[in-house]
């Protein structure tokens, strides 16, 4: 009889445990899961606190490579679980862009410089730069 309540104490330990593992391994699925539920029950509220917006008249090249090289060295740090598709930078200028390809890839370092894909001709006065978790790219468009 005695026994028999070891094994009963230590199965229930053995259960225990595998719980722990399961939570500790999808925490931040979980997390993940609950945010995506409430970013769509509440449709208005803005709880990407990671997407900024900078005004000013112009931006030049340097300049855009430099918030390109920050989105990218921000989230290819990130674990591959905590990556995801996010717009990092909306650069919106008042007297239009400065810029073209060449020059800002040019200006971005070149360790980086193949995974930029650049989507706009810079004819309107705003770029939005986005990382793409596939491939861990930025993309400017």
């Amino acid at each position: 009889m005695a026994l028999e309540y070891i094994f009963k104490i230590l199965i229930l330990l053995v259960a225990v445990a595998v719980i722990i593992g399961l939570i500790l391994r999808f925490s931040s699925d979980a997390r993940s899961a609950i945010l995506n539920f409430i970013k769509n029950l509440f449709p208005g509220s803005n709880t990407d606190k990671d997407s900024k917006s900078v005004e000013q008249e112009t931006f030049n090249s340097g300049e855009i490579a430099t918030y390109i090289e920050s989105c990218y060295n921000t989230y290819s740090s990130l674990s591959e679980a905590e990556q995801e598709d996010t717009i990092c930078w909306t650069l919106l200028a008042s007297k239009g862009i400065n810029a073209n390809k060449d020059d800002i890839l040019n200006n971005v370092d070149p360790d980086i410089r193949n995974k930029v894909e650049i989507k706009t001709d810079f004819s309107k006065s705003y770029v939005v730069i986005e990382f793409s978790e596939v491939g861990n790219r930025i993309v400017v468009r």
